[in-house]
């Protein structure tokens, strides 16, 4: 019971500085929001762990409920399905080193916590390189690594097997709600989604432009479903003709040569993940499709005495940049270039080495208030403004 006492106490504590809030001034509202988000990460992982401990018969016992994950659902106030999910993965972070420990001081959440697992359980040498990932880079960066890696590992063979069975599992449901409307599910190959998502971008952005530019603004999720029924039906309800969608797949040469991945090298379709080295091979054909092969001319030589972006370098920027670099950020709408090393405006080169891709947001922050990154790729550091120092007056 002590425990338990104590663990009130800290929610007590919680409770007192959540109400005091109102009064923080900007930069203790900034560390308290820190520290609430890891409290936070703390206290999930501990509900999960204690409803585990407790088992169904201490849910059926002190909850009423008939599962673990009734009782998880019931005290996180979540779904059951959720609530199901996260049990699953807490328990099959505990067979890992390092991912627990990480998990339950609150240096993961559940959401990384599950992509770390699911590729250590593959391989538990990905485990470290993995964790170290996740403490520099969005949730979906850190996915991206752990696609790229379990693929290497998984082999050409088994990203095979995997399209067929998806492929067999493929479909598309329309549900009428009963509050109105009808919600769309769908589930694709790699190959087709990248397709389908490549369209929906390039027809929700002329979507949202023209929405925009006629005075009624869209958020981009009412751009891409404005898109979709313009897809299916032909009517654009805009005299703007989308551009055709381009797939980007990026293969190292080695692969392509021999028709399968090995561990380091990539094949992958840009907003899709890794893919079978013969999904890019039989994409050589198609004729909206961009292949980005990872060996002949080197894009950080091809530089600009302008703010002109070469081709070359703008697609290798979004390839190595899919979302905005700013740690934790993970917008991957758009996003425009900067140059992050040195201005363009004080003599910095138009090169892939000096750009980098920002949310609208952020890029405002550094252009306007001074804000800046450091480090570069896989290393960013986002820093806020230098504080000047008074000049001292000359003597009277």
């Amino acid at each position: 019971m002590e425990l338990v006492a104590q663990v009130r106490r800290a929610t007590a504590l919680l409770e007192a500085a959540s109400k005091a809030i109102g009064e923080a001034e900007v930069d203790e509202a900034v560390r308290l929001a820190a520290a609430f988000a890891q409290a936070e990460k703390v206290a999930m992982a501990a509900t999960r762990r204690a409803v585990l401990r407790a088992g169904d018969e201490g849910a059926k016992k002190h909850g009423g409920d008939h599962t673990m994950a009734g009782l998880a659902a019931r005290l996180t106030g979540t779904s059951l399905a959720k609530a199901t999910q996260g049990l699953k993965s807490a328990e099959r972070a505990a067979g890992v080193a390092g991912v627990e420990e990480a998990y339950v001081a609150g240096t993961l959440s559940f959401d990384q916590a599950a992509v770390v697992t699911d590729a250590a359980v593959l391989d538990p040498a990905l485990a470290p390189e993995l964790l170290a990932e996740a403490g520099r880079t969005s949730l979906a960066g850190l996915r991206a690594v752990a696609g790229a890696r379990m693929a290497a590992q998984r082999g050409e063979e088994a990203a095979l097997e995997r399209e067929r069975r998806l492929a067999a599992r493929r479909f598309c449901r329309v549900a009428p709600l009963a509050s109105g409307g009808v919600r769309l599910e769908a589930l694709l190959p790699s190959e087709e989604g990248a397709a389908v998502n490549v369209a929906l971008g390039a027809a929700g952005d002329e979507q949202w432009r023209a929405a925009r530019a006629a005075g009624r603004p869209l958020s981009m999720d009412q751009a891409r479903a404005d898109a979709l029924v313009a897809l299916c039906t032909g009517h654009t309800g805009t005299d703007a003709q989308p551009a055709p969608p381009e797939v980007v797949v990026t293969v190292d040469a080695a692969a392509l040569v021999k028709g399968a991945a090995e561990a380091g090298e990539v094949c992958v379709i840009e907003g899709v993940g890794p893919v079978p080295v013969a999904t890019a091979r039989g994409l050589l054909g198609e004729a909206l499709l961009t292949l980005c092969v990872t060996e002949g001319k080197d894009v950080r030589t091809v530089t600009s005495t302008t703010r002109v972006v070469p081709t070359r370098v703008r697609k290798a920027l979004a390839l190595r940049d899919p979302a905005c670099v700013v740690p934790g950020c993970g917008r991957t709408r758009h996003l425009e270039i900067d140059h992050w090393r040195l201005d363009f405006s004080r003599g910095g080169l138009t090169a892939l080495d000096n750009l980098c891709r920002l949310c609208a947001p952020h890029h405002r922050l550094k252009t306007r208030t001074g804000w800046r990154l450091e480090g570069g790729p896989r290393r960013w550091r986002w820093l806020p403004p230098r504080t000047r120092r008074p000049r001292p007056r000359a003597p009277v």
